[in-house]
């Protein structure tokens, strides 16, 4: 369990799992914690990203209107600064 800066914010995140990359995205009120019944099994075959979107859980909450333009650059951020293609 981490947090790496990223689309000027801290994003906090987990990996599980070896091999080819998968990022679970939770909806928007929810935290990474809501896959922990599925990480056992994906993390088999995957490694597997979780995260908290912007204004959840461990990551920060500014003040300013949230986007799914937005919730997706940070997901790009996120997944550029873990070096993930």
């Amino acid at each position: 369990m981490a947090s790496v800066n990223a689309n000027g914010i801290e994003i906090y995140y987990q990996t599980n799992g070896n091999g080819p990359p998968l990022t679970l995205i939770m909806g928007l009120g929810c935290s990474a914690r809501q896959w922990q019944w599925m990480l056992p099994v994906l993390s088999t075959a995957f490694q597997v990203i979780a995260f908290d979107n912007r204004g959840v859980g461990r990551t920060s909450k500014p003040a300013m209107e949230y986007t799914t333009d937005l919730f997706a650059e940070d997901t790009c951020a996120l997944l550029n600064t873990l070096g993930v293609e």
